[in-house]
């Protein structure tokens, strides 16, 4: 092994033919009983990728982690005394997310093939025997594939100390992905470089998660969720924006950011700070070079403290002041004109009970839009999971717009038979609901128009006495409110 100078000696190529290589190995591979083994669920995706790229940072595998998407390694023509050729090469812990496994596997492929073996798509998982004592360029490409060689196979073993049993015996079942054999031998190797990445892969489902939980968070900012604070607000935002990015590089741009942030910035109810946002907005929409995101986030901000000093911050225009009454007035008589029409369909009845039938709008068998399964059963965390005292399987086929993509079912689940069964049962209540139709007789012709003109009336006469509305006003409200709450 060279000598070196270098404080860590992963730095130098490794030699296992020599104490110093085997001690190095030893050092790196030796397992820490004092540190839990990781789980591959969904909630520690990022706690797995931190604890292994803390590991390559400090056995220096982060070399052999630079995944190279061009380039066939092999120079020729006026460059062929160049060790590689390699190019637009991708950091494997930070870009997992645009990289294939045909990439991670045709660079894996190259460095287990022979001196000059180029790198190609599609390869077979061959190791060939390298010449380390050729000559120019061809002896330092073998140089370099044996270091990768050691240093893929030190990193199988740390992934194989960090990681729980159980969900190594589950990733083993795809072994053909990571293995690589020699044909004339027999003799295999495993390569922890494609294993990472199938852990990335593994766990990538909380990436997806938590990006679209950020950029939900994005979209629902508002300046009344930070305390009416716009620093507070623009600080968070900024956060969120920049995690996005480092998550899902690339998807996020500065513009689609700035389309969130004065929209937050607009929830504003102070009729000053709202002309200096749209002032902002206005240098945006008209590509103002100096209308960057900091830019903004310093106007806005200074805008704030210099209300707040002025003891002008807290100050709400006329104008709002007017929409929240109106709005309450509003809500109210809607939520009345509601009542009313529920009043009628039931014939007059006001139970509100409907007998518990599914679908139903009283009881315990009302509809809320909320779950009325345990929340751990939409939650991804691996193909398998115990809970309740027993096995479940992860079935991506059970989903429901807008409450979960994919569902836990009890071990054993057959999805095809359970949506038959399901269709089934469907139908035979639709059956008995029609039956039990039939046989009811007609309601009994009462109206709520009545009703619906005394309140009309009402609402009326409260908009424009005390609320100071037109009277073409009050009735343009008071029609759109009585469509509104005639809605099915």
């Amino acid at each position: 092994m060279a000598t070196s100078t270098t404080t860590n000696p992963f730095n130098n190529n490794i030699d296992l033919s020599k104490p110093e290589g085997l001690k190095l190995w030893t050092a790196a591979t030796s397992v820490d009983s004092s540190v839990p083994r990781l789980t591959m669920k969904v909630e520690n995706g990022e706690q797995i990728r931190k604890r292994i790229a803390k590991r390559c940072d400090t056995y220096r595998l982060n070399r052999i982690l630079r995944v190279p998407t061009g380039g066939n390694g092999v120079p020729t023509g006026t460059r062929a005394n160049s060790v590689t050729n390699f190019t637009g090469p991708k950091k494997l812990l930070d870009d997992y997310h645009t990289l294939t496994l045909k990439q991670v596997q045709s660079w894996a492929a190259c460095n287990w093939g022979a001196n000059d073996d180029p790198r190609i798509d599609n390869p077979t998982l061959e190791i060939k025997e390298l010449d380390l004592t050729a000559a120019d360029a061809s002896g330092k490409r073998a140089s370099l594939k044996q270091q990768y060689r050691i240093r893929s196979e030190l990193l199988y073993a740390i992934l194989n100390n960090c990681i729980e049993e159980n969900d190594l015996d589950l990733i083993a079942n795809e072994s053909d992905d990571y293995t690589f054999e020699d044909p004339l031998t027999g003799d295999q190797k495993r390569n922890g470089v494609i294993l990472l990445y199938k852990f990335l892969q593994d766990v990538k489902p909380s990436t997806v998660i938590d990006v679209q939980d950020l950029e939900s968070k994005l979209s629902k900012a508002t300046l009344q969720k930070y305390d009416n604070d716009v620093p507070k607000l623009t600080r968070e935002m900024e956060t969120i924006w920049k995690e996005i990015k480092r998550l899902k590089p690339g998807t996020y741009s500065e513009s689609r950011f700035l389309t969130q942030l004065f929209r937050a910035l607009e929830t504003t109810t102070n009729e000053s700070f709202e002309r200096t946002v749209e002032t902002l907005k206005d240098m945006w929409i008209l590509q103002d070079p100096k209308c960057t995101v900091p830019f903004v986030i310093q106007t806005s901000s200074t805008k704030y403290v210099n209300l707040v000093g002025a003891n002008k911050w807290n100050v709400t225009s006329a104008k709002d002041t007017k929409i929240i009454a109106l709005t309450t007035a509003l809500n109210d008589h809607k939520k009345k004109f509601n009542e009313l029409k529920s009043k009628v369909k039931s014939g007059g009845k006001s139970s509100g009970n409907d007998g518990g039938n599914p679908g139903g709008t009283g009881g315990n068998s009302k509809k809320t839009g909320k779950l009325k399964i345990p929340e751990w059963r939409t939650k991804y965390v691996g193909k398998t999971t115990s809970q309740e005292g027993k096995k479940w399987v992860w079935c991506k086929e059970h989903k429901s717009e807008g409450l979960f993509d994919g569902l836990y079912m009890p071990d054993g689940h057959d999805y095809a038979k359970w949506k038959k069964e399901k269709e089934t049962k469907v139908a035979e209540w639709k059956e008995q609901r029609r039956q039990k139709k039939d046989k009811q007789p007609n309601p009994s012709g009462t109206t709520s128009q009545p009703d619906k003109l005394t309140l009309s009336s009402k609402l009326s006469t409260a908009l424009t006495t005390k609320l100071g509305v037109s009277a073409a006003d009050a009735n343009k409200l008071i029609e759109e409110a009585l469509k509104e709450s005639g809605k099915e």
